[in-house]
């Protein structure tokens, strides 16, 4: 069963490891699958095709090196590579490809919690040289939630990737549309925008952020959306019918920002880079506060 930090004005389920989402790519350490708000649905679910269950994300569901895990590139056809947050990797082909099928071998998790926050670990064996041990702390605050990451490189190689969180957004199982905006803290860059995959321009920007002209009928997707330039690591979503909205910051600041969505799901991405030789440690922080428009 999910462990659920809960008060007046929140609720968060959290996956445990090894529980309904067992697949090779996002993070298993609290696995976020649901974020509500005096009672309602704030997060959804990327599909509803009950051969996907145990494989798709949800919620809010992080994850380490999208692009190409930890020693991926020097790891022989056969033998193992890490993935953060869920251990040791069967590599099976040239290139890596996320949604793809890997057989694991989970590292050695641990869970502490309580109703106001839950405590989890990662600590993963050496192979190859590389190691790690990740700590994270959900924490449930005043109409806002709090998640706290610490990453130790304990083996001999470095670690250079980077981190980010798929945030499932739909309120109130509503469908992506005019009454949504995204209010971003930074002007978004014309060529990421007019190179990113925008059904029949759904999608238009303005001073504040995008918003929308209609439901999408398709994947949208866009890649840097901030340039090269880094950023603070903030977006908000607003709903204007359900008069709720959604911010995430993290602590740091970030040179990539994503926006992927479907006519149910928006999903801002703030990417965090890591870079640590052996013996160091990272730590940082994404705070997500709910508030209702037009409340002070």
């Amino acid at each position: 069963m999910a462990h659920i930090l809960k008060n007046d004005l929140l609720e968060v389920h959290i996956d445990l490891p090894y529980e309904n989402y067992n697949f090779s790519r996002f993070d298993w350490t609290g696995q976020i699958s649901k974020v509500a708000y005096k009672g309602q649905s704030l997060t959804g679910v990327e599909s509803v095709d009950e051969e996907d269950l145990g494989k798709e994300g949800k919620g809010l569901f992080n994850e380490f090196g999208i692009d190409q895990p930890i020693g991926f590139k020097e790891t022989e056809i056969g033998d193992w590579f890490i993935k953060i947050g869920i251990g040791w990797l069967r590599k099976t082909n040239e290139v890596y490809q996320f949604d793809k099928t890997y057989h694991i071998q989970p590292a050695n998790f641990e869970v502490e919690g309580s109703e106001e926050n839950l405590f989890l670990t990662c600590d993963c064996p050496p192979i190859n040289g590389y190691a790690f041990y990740l700590k994270k702390e959900i924490k449930l605050l005043d109409g806002s939630f709090r998640i706290g990451y610490s990453l130790k490189n304990t083996g001999k190689k470095p670690l250079i990737t980077n981190e980010y969180t798929h945030n499932f957004m739909q309120f109130d199982q509503a469908s992506v549309d005019q009454d949504y905006a995204l209010k971003l803290p930074f002007q978004i860059n014309q060529k990421a925008f007019e190179a990113g995959i925008n059904p029949e321009k759904v999608l238009y920007k303005n001073d504040q952020g995008l918003g929308f002209q209609t439901t999408p009928s398709s994947v949208f997707f866009f890649d840097h959306l901030a340039g090269q330039n880094p950023v603070d690591a903030k977006w908000a979503l607003e709903h204007a019918d359900k008069k709720i909205g959604l911010s995430e910051t993290g602590c740091f600041q970030t040179s990539k920002v994503n926006l992927w969505g479907t006519d149910q799901l928006i999903s801002p991405e703030l990417f965090f880079d890591i870079n640590l030789k052996a013996g160091e440690q990272v730590k940082w922080v994404r705070e997500y506060q709910i508030y209702e428009l037009g409340v002070k």
